[in-house]
């Protein structure tokens, strides 16, 4: 790696504390020291663009010829990359996630390690995320179908392949502008994608992997399976939060979040002013993806959206089957909670 100089641009050594061609004084430890590499001789970081459990995420340019292209790189935090079995995790979920195609999937362009540190090299999103969309409250039923085909066709495509998101939140859920169409969805952050089967986890022994506001009632437990119904939960909450304007739970710690998943029932769309008019079918896809037990849930994402929609993804409007009873309220009740998320 090099670093280059912020004031004339000149490449200078790795660990080097001034610029030999002006001078400047780099100040290498308050800032970042990914800042201004070379990564692989290809990839240039320019800024960072967010942080998160897994790692940091870097706005960096490729130079390809004479040209260059905006690419993010997530480089995991050292704690991942250190262990040989969670090294040879990463590379084999990396070389199924890059086989993804899907439109509205972020691209996988590059992967792999520099300095004893993994990293993933993504397609550069310009926008915002769904996250940004939900603070100016619920939103009209036409705008949740389009985003909803979008995100379950990138989701189902990943289920095809074996992987399983397992973050699936409105923050990794990317609106950008695509032919002049805008709330082209774009969803992002695989990074802790689990491929169905037996196999350690991209994670650190004790630790909760995924975000407790949207994990589905197995991931908290600890002690079920995760496959793709476990994503299907977590859309299930997306399109509660889309169409009332909030989440269906509210809490404040990991363990409060646990026990709300795990134990309580959802309230009805029936009791928000934005949600209580809406067509019954709708209304029983959410409230069946949001069930305790996989079991009770959709099989899968299409089967979610299909049932929302009143046609086949992708398809037209048609007959939508009735959905299962619901399972009693203290159907997870018992459920064992992981240690990391008591306190």
């Amino acid at each position: 790696m090099s670093i280059r100089c912020g004031t004339c641009g000149q490449d200078n050594r790795d660990g080097a504390r001034y610029c030999l061609q002006c001078g400047s004084a780099f100040d290498v430890l308050g800032s970042d020291p990914w800042l201004g590499r070379l990564l692989q001789e290809r990839y240039r970081i320019l800024s960072m663009i967010g942080e998160g459990g897994m790692g940091r995420v870097y706005l960096a340019e490729q130079q390809m010829g004479t040209a260059t292209r905006q690419v993010a790189i997530k480089v995991l935090h050292a704690s991942h990359s250190m262990e040989e079995r969670v090294r040879k995790r990463f590379y084999r979920e990396c070389e199924v996630v890059i086989q993804l195609t899907h439109p509205n999937t972020i691209n996988f362009l590059d992967f792999g390690e520099a300095e004893g540190r993994l990293f993933i090299v993504m397609e550069y999103v310009s926008g915002h995320s769904l996250c940004d969309a939900l603070v100016a409250g619920a939103m009209e039923v036409e705008r949740v179908d389009r985003l909803l085909s979008q995100i379950a066709g990138s989701l189902q495509e990943a289920h095809d392949h074996g992987i399983v998101h397992r973050d699936l939140k409105p923050d990794n859920i990317l609106l950008t502008t695509r032919g002049g169409e805008s709330d082209f969805v774009k969803v992002c952050d695989f990074g802790i994608a689990k491929l169905a089967g037996p196999g350690p986890e991209i994670t650190i022994e004790g630790t909760i992997v995924g975000t407790p506001q949207y994990m589905s009632p197995e991931q908290l437990s600890g002690g079920l399976a995760i496959d793709a119904r476990s994503d299907v939960y977590s859309l299930g909450l997306l399109l509660f939060e889309m169409l009332a304007g909030r989440r269906p739970f509210q809490a404040t710690t990991p363990l409060e979040w646990a026990t709300q998943h795990t134990t309580v029932v959802p309230p009805s769309l029936d009791d928000f002013v934005t949600t209580k008019d809406l067509e019954a079918h709708r209304k029983r896809a959410v409230e069946r993806a949001l069930e305790k037990r996989p079991e009770n849930r959709q099989a899968s994402v299409r089967e979610l959206a299909s049932e929302f929609l009143g046609r086949e993804l992708g398809g037209l409007r048609g007959v939508v089957s009735e959905a299962p009873p619901r399972a009693p309220v203290d159907a997870m009740a018992t459920a064992q909670l992981p240690s990391s998320a008591q306190g």
